[in-house]
């Protein structure tokens, strides 16, 4: 027998910059190791995922675990991205008053219903 090759592609593409997707999946490194990192198998993400290969799944946990500080500071940071863009979005969208503002507007479309 001829000698194994040992080395593996890992199958991630950036797109867009700074997105990491998996394989020609819409399935990016976040949402896919968020399920592995609840506990889920890498069959049970397949299936969550269809669009997922089960050998890319494991190529992908396997680059996880090789390179687990690399990766958590990239999760990390993605983490904070998005708390920071909640935050902002909740800036500009304050909740206080919504719902109150929102049974107003069912109270006069009802009452505005029962006129006709």
């Amino acid at each position: 027998m001829g000698a194994l090759k040992a080395e593996l592609p890992v199958p991630l593409r950036e797109e867009p910059e700074g997105t990491y997707r998996i394989g020609t999946s819409r399935v990016t490194l976040d949402v896919m190791l968020e399920f592995y990192l609840l506990g889920n198998s890498a069959e049970d993400i397949v299936s969550a995922f269809s669009s997922l290969h089960l050998s890319d799944v494991h190529a992908i946990i396997a680059f996880y675990l090789i390179n687990k500080k690399e990766v958590d500071e990239y999760l990390e940071k993605g983490r904070k991205k998005a708390e920071s863009n909640q935050l902002a979005i909740e800036d500009l969208s304050p909740k206080h008053g919504i719902r109150q503002k929102l049974e107003q507007r069912m109270r006069a479309m009802q009452a505005n219903q029962s006129i006709h």
